[in-house]
């Protein structure tokens, strides 16, 4: 069983022969893949060091974060994940790198995991490093994936321009603010299209 109410560290072991289980806990943005991962740390699963002032060290592992997103950036992709087409396979040192964080956690705990839709990305790779780790893919529909991801980006947007005053609140309020809503309903068309081409079948259940 991978998840316990308490979990132990390196010095606390019974049996130091004993490999610490790893779950990898993936999916796309906005599938629920936070809700969950919180849910796992109140078990007692160790998701990552919390960060202060860091709303994202709650459900993400800062440190796998920052990893994936410098190898997204390195290779001119967005850090968002987001990417339509493979990504050119890592380098010796890349590969090192992240062995070096896995083993990091594995001296310190018996159970541990870590959260991040990027992780997708890299799974070759850390199946190769982690070849036992237990995996929690986590699916939701496609529509209302993309409606979710959609009107986050557009509540930061109005997030952005709704506390500005004068001319540029003015120009925000009459003119890019219904110009916006345009664009991310065209947008959520175009999603709600596409998936209904898709010829990618559901997961059951």
């Amino acid at each position: 069983m991978i998840i316990s109410m308490k979990t132990t560290t390196k010095s606390e072991r019974v049996d130091d022969e004993v490999s610490p289980k790893v779950l990898i806990i993936t999916g796309m943005h906005r599938s629920t893949t936070s809700l969950i991962t919180q849910w796992l740390r109140r078990c007692g699963l160790f998701i990552g060091e919390r960060s202060p002032g860091n709303a994202h060290s709650e459900v993400e592992d800062p440190d796998f974060l920052r990893v994936h997103e410098q190898l997204l950036k390195s290779r001119r992709f967005s850090t968002a994940g987001l990417v339509h087409k493979p990504i050119p396979q890592l380098t010796c040192q890349e590969v090192e790198q992240l062995r070096a964080l896995i083993d990091t956690r594995n001296k310190e705990h018996d159970e541990w995991g870590w959260k991040d839709p990027r992780t997708c990305l890299f799974l070759d790779t850390y199946a190769t490093l982690i070849p036992d780790a237990f995996y929690l893919v986590i699916f939701r529909s496609f529509e209302e994936t993309i409606s979710s991801l959609l009107i986050r980006r557009y509540k930061e947007s109005v997030k952005k321009y709704q506390h500005k005053t004068g001319i540029s609140g003015w120009i925000w309020e009459h003119y890019k603010k219904k110009r916006r809503m345009k664009v991310w309903s065209n947008l959520m068309s175009v999603g709600e299209r596409v998936c209904a081409k898709t010829s990618i079948s559901e997961p059951a259940g």
